[in-house]
């Protein structure tokens, strides 16, 4: 016998054993809650479901099959993409721009949303309008040449700070 093998068989008895001692405290916990010992036996492993599959789940768990199946398998993947190197190279291609876009609108959208407002006490931040009462225009953004003004006479803020939002056009040659 090799030593795998009777390693094998030293863990599955090894989770026989674990398996017996959750049902005899599962039976024990019953017993103790009122119930005779062939219903709390029975209810036990009721509750435990088919051994046979949780032994199987299990071993598999512990047996390093797993790692052994996921080696194959990168094995067999690295073989179909040597054989083809056109599509390896338009895998990886792929991976790389998915991954790239992926991290770039992570990094946007945490830097503008997620990330809370980069001042001491952004509670205490105003928003200044013009007002055109004649045209009927209750916000209007305050201008460059009111900015300015604002900025230098004011006394009612600690600072004052500007920024305006709008859509670019990029490109040359009247062509976007």
């Amino acid at each position: 016998m090799t030593s795998w093998w009777k390693s094998r068989r030293a863990r599955a008895n090894e989770l026989d054993l674990e398996m017996r001692a959750h049902l005899d405290m599962a039976t024990q916990d019953r017993i103790a809650r009122g119930e005779s010992p062939a219903d709390a036996a029975r209810n036990a492993r009721a509750d435990f479901g088919d051994a046979t599959t949780v032994r199987e789940v299990t071993s598999d768990m512990w047996s390093g099959e797993l790692v052994h199946q996921l080696s194959q398998d990168v094995r067999y993947a690295v073989r179909g993409l040597t054989r083809a190197p056109g599509f390896a190279f338009v895998a990886v291609l792929t991976l790389a721009l998915g991954i790239g876009a992926n991290t770039a609108i992570f990094s946007v959208v945490n830097g503008v949303l997620l990330r809370p407002l980069p001042f001491p006490r952004p509670e205490q931040l105003v928003v200044v309008w013009s007002k055109f009462a004649k045209l009927k225009l209750d916000q209007f953004p305050v201008d460059a040449g009111e900015f300015i003004e604002l900025r230098a006479r004011t006394r009612a803020f600690a600072d004052v700070g500007a920024y305006t939002s709008g859509a670019v056009n990029v490109g040359a040659d009247d062509a976007p």
